[in-house]
C-alpha cells in the first residue's frame, strides 16, 4: 500500500524523533558524518511501522475494514486539500464510519491526531534525558536536520503544522528546563528518574512511591514539591473541550456547579495531605479502570483543592451524581487500598446515599406480600444502612431482632441507563471490560433468591463445627418491583469499623481460624451447587441440602452446571465480615457475589495464588477468600496468622523419608510449578522408589554406564535437600528451626524447596535423557 499522506507530516515528524536518538548515539560516537544517511534509512522503516502498526492499530476496525478504510480514505495524495473539504465521501466509507459511530471524517482524523499526540508524549518522556545530553553536547540541531525535521515549527497554518509547532515547542522547553531540573533535584537530594522530569514521570513516581524518586518526593515539604513541579512542562493536550463535556454528561456531572468551576480554574499545587489523596487514585487502579476520567483531570483537579474537607465534599458530590455502576466500582477500589484518606472520602460518599422516607419503606414492605406474622415483626424496621443497590433496616421485637435487606425500586432502570452512559464515554478496552464486569456483578448481586440459597448452603456447611457464622434466612419476597430478604442480624461489628492495629493476637487468631476452616471446606468438597438434571444427585449425596433446594431455586439452565461445584464467597471485604469480641465468632454476610467453580477451576486457582505465595502472605488469604482480595491491611495481618498455622506441616514428620514425601506433597498440592518428573516423584515414598527404578531401567536400556545412574535412596535425597536449605537460609531462620524441633516456616520452604526440587529432579530425570549415553 502507498504510504498514506496523513502520516507524511504527522507520522514522519512525530515518529521521526525516534531517528533523533538512534542517530544521536552515532553522533556521540564520532560518526556525525553518517547522520543524514542513517536518518534517511530510518525514515523508510518508520513509514512501514506507521502504516502497519501504532496508529494503524488504534483504528477500531478489524483487519479487512482497516485495509478498506486506509485505501479509500488515506490513499488520496490530496487528502488534506480535498478529502475533508469536499464532503464527497463514498457510501462505503460512510457506512463504515456509521457502523462504529464515528460521526464524520473530521472526528476520525481528530481521533488519530489524539493518538499521535499520546504517542509523542510517551516518546518525549522516555527520551528526555538523552535530549538534554544532546543539547548539552551541541548535537541537537545536527540531528534534527539529519532527520529531516529542520523545518519543524514552520509557518503554514495547517492543522499538521500547528501540531508540529506545539510538539517542537514542548521539545525545546523540556530541553531548556532539563539542566535546571537536574540542579534543583540535586539540591533537594533527589536522584534523577530514568525518563527525566516529564509530567508523566513525576506523576508516576510520586503516585506509586516507587523506584528512588517517590520516597524522596514523599518527604519533601509542600514548597519543595511546588518548586519542583514548576520545572515540569505542562502536558501537551490536543483534546477538544467537548470531550470533557461528554464525560461529564456520561457520569451525570453536568449539573454539579462546583465541578464546572473546578474544571475552569487553574489549581494550585495541593498541600501534603491532599496530594497524597489525589495520587492514591492512580495507585488504586483509576488509571486502568476509568482512563477517560483522570485524563480529563476531573477527579485529579477535584482532589487538588487546598482544603481537605472541601475536596471530600466535592468528591462526594461527584460520586453521588455518577450512578450506581461507578459508585460500585469506587467501593471496590476503596476496599482494596491502604490509603486512609481515600477510604475516608469513599466512606463520605456512602454516608451521602439517600435512605427512603420511613413511611415509604413501610409501604413497600406491605406491598411485597410478606406473611402477616412476619410483616408485623418488620413493619417498623429502622433503616440503618444505605448502599448503592439497596437499603438495610433492623426490626426489633420480643422474638428477636431481624435484618431487612431491600433492593432500591429504581435499581433496574438506573443500572441500564448508567451502563449505556458509561460505555458510551469509555473507549479503552481494558476499562470497558472492568465496567462490564462491575455491571455483571451488580446483576448477580441483586438476585435475592439465589443469594438466599447461597446463604443457606454456607450456613449448613459451617453449622456446628466452626466459629464461622452465617445468618439464617427467614424469607425472600419479590413482588410489584420490590425485592426483600429477611434474615437474622449479624453478631458483632463489621471489620471496616474496627481498628485492626489494636486487635490482640488472640483475636487475629480467631479471624485467621475462620479462613483456615473455610479453606478446608473447599478441599473436602462438602457440598455443591446442583440444579435441574443434577438435582437427584445432589439430594442423594447431600441430604441436609434437600430442604434448602426445595425452598430456594437457583434459576440456572442446564448449561450453567457442568460438574461438581464448590462455593466461593467472592466479596469478603471488611464490610462483609463481622467479629464478635465476646464469643470470638466470625460472621460472613452478603453472599450475592458467591461464585461457582468446578474442581478443575479450583485447582487452577490454587496453582495461581499459591505459586505466588513466596514473600506475599496476602496472596494466600486472597485465594482463600475466593476470587477477590480483602482489605489490604486486613489481608496482611490475617495472612501472616494463616501462614504460621500451615507452616507446622513442613518438617514436623520424624523420618527423613516422610519429610521429603511431605514436602513434595505440600508443593504439589499447592500448585508450585514443577517438572513432570516431580509430579510422579512426589506421590509418596513408594512411588518415589518406583520412579527411580523406572529411570534406572530406562537409562540402562539406553546404554548409560552404572556410574551415571541415580541412586534410588530417599534418605540421600532428603539429606541433600536439608543441607541445601540450611546452607541457603539466613542464620536466624536456621536457629529458630532448630529451636522449634526442626520446623521451618512454610514460606521459606516454598522458596527454597521449589528451587532445590526443580534443580535436583530436573537434572536426574530430564537432563540425563538429553545427554549422549556412554555405550557399554
Amino acid at each position: 500500500m502507498r504510504f498514506p499522506r496523513i502520516f507524511g507530516k504527522i507520522g514522519i515528524r512525530a515518529f521521526g524523533f525516534a531517528a533523533i536518538f538512534v542517530v544521536a548515539t552515532a553522533g556521540l560516537s564520532a560518526r556525525a558524518g553518517d547522520l543524514r544517511a542513517q536518518a534517511t534509512e530510518l525514515r523508510g522503516a518508520l513509514a512501514e511501522l506507521i502504516e502497519g502498526g501504532e496508529v494503524y492499530n488504534h483504528l477500531p476496525f478489524n483487519a479487512v475494514e482497516k485495509a478498506a478504510l486506509l485505501e479509500e480514505y488515506f490513499g488520496d495524495a490530496d487528502f488534506f486539500d480535498r478529502g475533508l473539504k469536499s464532503g464527497n465521501s463514498s457510501p462505503k466509507l460512510k457506512a463504515l464510519l456509521a457502523k462504529y459511530r464515528i460521526k464524520d471524517e473530521t472526528a476520525l482524523r481528530g481521533y488519530l491526531l489524539e493518538k499521535r499526540a499520546e504517542a509523542f508524549r510517551t516518546f518525549l518522556g522516555k527520551h528526555l534525558k538523552l535530549l538534554g545530553e544532546l543539547s548539552a553536547a551541541g548535537k541537537l540541531e545536527a540531528v534534527l536536520a539529519a532527520a529531516g525535521l529542520e523545518d519543524l515549527g514552520g509557518s503554514k497554518a495547517t492543522t499538521d503544522q500547528d501540531l508540529n509547532r506545539k510538539l517542537a515547542e514542548m521539545l525545546r522547553k523540556q530541553i531548556e528546563r532539563y539542566p535546571e531540573a537536574i540542579a534543583q533535584a540535586a539540591k533537594a537530594g533527589l536522584p534523577i528518574p530514568q525518563g527525566g522530569f516529564t509530567d508523566a514521570a513525576l506523576e508516576k513516581a510520586t503516585a506509586k512511591g516507587m523506584q528512588d524518586f517517590g520516597p524522596a518526593v514523599a518527604k519533601m515539604t509542600p514548597a519543595q514539591v511546588e518548586s519542583l513541579a514548576k520545572m515540569c512542562p505542562e502536558t501537551l493536550a490536543i483534546q477538544a473541550q467537548d470531550e470533557v463535556s461528554k464525560v461529564l454528561d456520561a457520569f451525570r456531572l453536568n449539573e454539579v456547579p462546583t465541578v464546572k468551576r473546578l474544571l475552569s480554574t487553574k489549581m494550585n499545587i495541593p498541600n501534603e495531605a491532599m496530594r497524597r489523596v489525589g495520587l492514591t487514585l492512580f495507585e488504586s487502579y483509576f488509571d486502568q479502570t476509568f482512563p477517560l476520567l483522570w485524563k480529563k483531570n476531573i477527579f485529579i483537579e477535584v482532589l487538588r483543592t487546598p482544603v481537605e474537607r472541601q475536596a471530600s465534599e466535592i468528591f462526594g458530590i461527584v460520586v453521588r451524581n455518577s450512578g450506581v455502576v461507578f459508585q460500585k466500582a469506587l467501593q471496590f477500589l476503596a476496599d482494596r487500598t491502604d490509603s486512609v484518606e481515600f477510604k475516608k472520602i469513599a466512606n463520605m460518599t456512602k454516608s451521602g446515599l439517600k435512605k427512603l422516607a420511613p413511611e415509604d419503606f413501610k409501604q413497600l414492605l406491605g406491598e411485597v406480600g410478606l406473611p402477616a406474622d412476619l410483616y408485623e415483626r418488620v413493619a417498623d424496621a429502622k433503616q440503618v444502612a444505605a448502599a448503592t443497590t439497596g437499603l438495610g433496616a433492623i426490626a426489633k421485637s420480643e422474638r428477636g431482632p431481624l435484618f431487612v435487606k431491600m433492593l432500591r425500586p429504581s435499581l433496574g432502570p438506573d443500572l441500564a441507563l448508567d451502563e449505556r452512559r458509561i460505555l458510551a464515554a469509555v473507549k479503552d478496552p481494558a476499562a470497558r471490560q472492568v465496567i462490564e464486569a462491575v455491571v455483571r456483578g451488580i446483576k448477580e448481586e441483586v438476585k435475592l433468591r439465589i443469594e438466599a440459597f447461597r446463604f443457606e448452603v454456607a450456613r449448613v456447611l459451617f453449622e456446628g463445627n466452626s466459629n464461622i457464622k452465617i445468618p439464617r434466612i427467614h424469607y425472600v419476597a419479590e413482588k410489584n418491583g420490590v425485592s426483600v430478604m429477611i434474615m437474622d442480624v449479624a453478631e458483632g461489628s463489621d471489620l471496616s469499623t474496627i481498628d485492626l492495629a489494636k486487635l490482640k493476637d488472640s483475636e487475629l487468631e480467631a479471624l485467621a481460624d475462620g479462613y483456615r476452616k473455610s479453606f478446608s471446606k473447599w478441599i473436602e468438597g462438602a457440598f455443591g451447587f446442583y440444579t435441574m438434571k443434577d438435582e437427584k444427585r445432589m439430594k442423594d449425596l447431600f441430604p441436609k441440602l434437600r430442604e434448602i433446594a426445595n425452598r430456594y431455586q437457583m434459576g440456572m439452565s442446564d448449561d450453567d452446571v457442568k460438574g461438581l461445584f464448590y462455593l466461593f464467597h467472592g466479596d469478603l471485604h471488611g464490610g462483609n465480615v463481622f467479629f464478635d469480641f465476646a464469643t470470638r465468632n466470625v460472621t460472613w454476610i452478603d453472599w450475592g457475589n458467591a461464585h461457582r467453580l468446578d474442581v478443575a477451576q479450583i485447582r487452577g486457582q490454587l496453582r495461581a495464588f499459591m505459586g505466588t505465595i513466596v514473600g506475599e502472605p496476602k496472596y494466600f488469604v486472597e485465594g482463600v477468600t475466593a476470587m477477590f482480595p480483602m482489605d489490604a491491611e486486613l489481608e496482611r495481618k490475617i495472612g501472616e496468622k494463616v501462614l504460621q498455622k500451615f507452616a507446622d506441616a513442613a518438617f514436623r514428620a520424624r523420618s527423613p523419608a516422610s519429610q521429603f514425601a511431605q514436602l513434595n506433597t505440600l508443593l504439589l498440592q499447592n500448585g508450585v510449578e514443577l517438572p513432570e518428573a516431580v509430579v510422579n516423584l512426589g506421590r509418596g515414598q513408594g512411588m518415589l522408589t518406583n520412579q527411580f527404578d523406572a529411570v534406572r531401567a530406562e537409562m540402562i536400556r539406553r546404554g548409560f554406564a552404572e556410574k551415571d545412574l541415580p541412586v534410588p535412596s530417599t534418605q540421600l535425597l532428603v539429606e541433600e535437600m536439608k543441607t541445601y536449605l540450611k546452607r541457603n537460609l539466613p542464620e536466624q531462620i536456621v536457629s529458630r528451626a532448630a529451636r522449634d524441633s526442626g520446623v521451618i516456616p512454610l514460606k521459606t520452604v516454598f522458596e527454597m524447596g521449589k528451587a532445590w526440587i526443580s534443580n535436583k529432579v530436573s537434572s536426574l530425570c530430564k537432563g540425563l535423557f538429553s545427554r549422549r549415553p556412554n555405550r557399554i
